[in-house]
């Protein structure tokens, strides 16, 4: 039973991170048409036409100068932290991979392309990239709209500008203001969907090491995600804490993910835990713990690098009481605590007498448990239970929390393949412009910034069985 209630907690966090992904996605608030074409609207309306000429009001050099010394540590996150994770992308495609200010003014650029010289097609430092300027396009609309969008070749309002597709990323800074974009531009015909996800990830692993560096000095840094193995994932939630466990800071994956404004609250107000828990368990050692009393998170802390030494003075605890008031309530405490401990004791014994020695692990329950006395669920428990020996796949489907991983993974203990792996993909940590790649592979040059052997990809991969979930 309590694997089960586990099982439904857990599943309502998947949904939870779906809902996550509806709030992140802009084109479910408004369609990527609608979005193109008030972007065109907003063109006409600063006076261009589809005939003009790009004026990207470039800087002189030295006021360019000036700007990227303003923003070096964007600049230095960005390529000595972020980028070497995705150099398949420069390595395997004639791309070019963009930061702008805030401004839409091309800071850096990386990567060689292929489509004519720096003079052609304006992705240089110190040009601006606004849609006063340039009209439609991947910088300068991300940053009117705040949000990620890709801009496709005829979907730019000039036509100079459709030998390419862009596709942008917004980055905010640990207060949650717009900073910059990140871009990736291709003249390429490949498909563009993983670009996307690519960039959008990228723009995540600037806003957290922006926040690493930023608080890991003297801050606690909370990362917590659905699956243990994607806690250094950049799409896990990450919360700062000080030494009281007061939220100073959070990651916009946090914010979205819990759906409450997180600032200045407790850490035991978000998760079933206490600051000074926290501090004694082991840093390398992943927690589970329970969010908002429902949703299931697995959570890793990493300490501040400078441990501050204070002298802790217990009478600023709000729980503190004078030893004049303690001499006044002292025979009512007494009574009270008698009481706690006969009642503790009572649950102890109670414990000891239900612990049923087993061998089977803690997130099995027997094949003959599983019906709970419903006819129906043990119906369905022998028809599996008859062909689960036969080599024939077992498609489970049901309503969220009704169980379906459970039945699955108690199927597989009682199989001949229980001493395989076990493979559970969780679909709702993967953006959804990864999953068709992530799940069934790709083939060298797919799209832009496919690895070089391709990838043959997760179901394929695992040498048992997966649950897609």
């Amino acid at each position: 039973m309590q694997d089960e209630d586990e099982k439904q907690q857990n599943q309502q966090n998947v949904n939870a991170l779906e809902n996550s992904a509806v709030a992140q996605e802009p084109s479910l608030k408004q369609s990527h048409k609608d979005r193109i074409q008030d972007s065109w609207y907003r063109c006409e309306k600063f006076g261009l036409d589809h005939g003009s000429r790009p004026d990207f009001a470039t800087l002189p050099k030295g006021t360019l100068s000036d700007l990227v010394d303003q923003h070096r540590s964007l600049l230095e996150t960005t390529e000595n932290e972020v980028l070497p994770y995705y150099e398949n992308i420069l390595s395997n495609s004639a791309c070019m991979i963009v930061l702008a200010d805030r401004q839409g003014h091309v800071l850096n650029t990386w990567g060689q392309p292929r489509f004519g010289s720096a003079a052609e097609h304006g992705l240089v430092g110190g040009n601006q990239w606004s849609e006063m300027g340039a009209g439609t396009n991947a910088i300068g609309t991300a940053l009117i709209t705040g949000e990620a969008i890709q801009v496709g070749r005829d979907e730019h309002f000039l036509r100079a500008n459709r030998f390419m597709v862009g596709s942008a990323s917004p980055i905010y800074n640990t207060k949650n203001d717009l900073v910059g974009v990140l871009d990736i531009s291709s003249d390429a015909y490949l498909p563009q969907d993983h670009t996307f996800g690519m960039v959008k990830l990228m723009s995540l692993s600037v806003e957290n090491r922006l926040i690493f560096s930023a608080f890991q000095q003297e801050h606690f840094i909370l990362s917590f995600n659905t699956n243990v193995v994607s806690l250094d994932s950049h799409w896990s939630g990450i919360l700062v804490l000080d030494e009281n466990g007061t939220i100073v800071s959070a990651n916009r994956r946090a914010e979205v993910v819990l759906a409450r404004d997180l600032a200045l609250l407790n850490i035991n107000q978000i998760f079933d835990i206490e600051m000074r828990e926290i501090k004694h368990h082991p840093f390398s050692l992943p927690m589970k713990l329970i969010a908002m009393g429902r949703y299931q998170f697995y959570v890793k802390v990493i300490p501040p690098v400078q441990q501050i030494m204070r002298v802790p003075d217990f009478r600023q605890r709000a729980d503190y009481v004078s030893p004049a008031e303690l001499n006044a309530h002292v025979a009512d405490d007494q009574i009270k605590n008698d009481q706690i401990e006969n009642t503790q004791t009572v649950e102890k014994m109670t414990e000891v007498d239900n612990q049923i020695p087993s061998n089977i692990p803690d997130n099995v329950i027997p094949l003959a448990e599983l019906q709970h006395g419903d006819e129906n669920v043990e119906r369905l428990v022998n028809q599996a239970n008859k062909i689960m020996e036969k080599d024939i796949p077992i498609l489970i489907h049901g309503e969220t929390g009704a169980g379906k991983e459970i039945f699955v993974r108690s199927l597989h203990y009682h199989s001949s393949r229980s001493k395989e792996m076990l493979v559970a993909v969780n679909c709702a940590a993967i953006p959804s412009d990864l999953v068709e790649s992530e799940l069934f592979g790709y083939e060298k040059g797919a799209f832009t910034g496919a690895q070089n052997k391709g990838s043959i990809g997760l179901i394929r991969r695992g040498s048992s069985r997966h649950i897609i979930s």
